[in-house]
């Protein structure tokens, strides 16, 4: 964050272990505290693990308790689920039929 990360992200997603609850927290504390000290807002990208919608909007209950319901957009905020797009995608077949 020092050098000029715009995001810092939980994990590649191509481990076996992704992104957690706690590495979360720990990222949005020290952001929060960065923040804090420089004034510059830092985003955050979750990834690895993120197969369903519960588990996403788990991660965005978890932001917008640390950081606000401002901190919950593009610009600030991802999630890096490309699991999670057959889940979504098989919801909208079965809604269809």
């Amino acid at each position: 964050m020092i050098n000029g990360a715009d995001f810092v992200k939980t994990s590649t997603g191509k481990t076996q272990l992704g992104a957690t609850l706690e590495a979360a927290e720990i990222l949005l504390n020290v952001i929060k505290d960065f923040n804090h000290k420089t004034q510059k807002w830092i985003g955050l990208k979750i990834s690895g693990g993120i197969t369903s919608v519960e588990t996403a909007l788990t991660y965005c209950r978890l932001v917008e308790n640390i950081m606000g319901k401002d901190f919950l957009t593009p610009h600030y905020f991802r999630i890096g689920a490309s699991s999670l797009l057959q889940e979504i995608v098989s919801c909208e077949l079965k809604s269809q039929n």
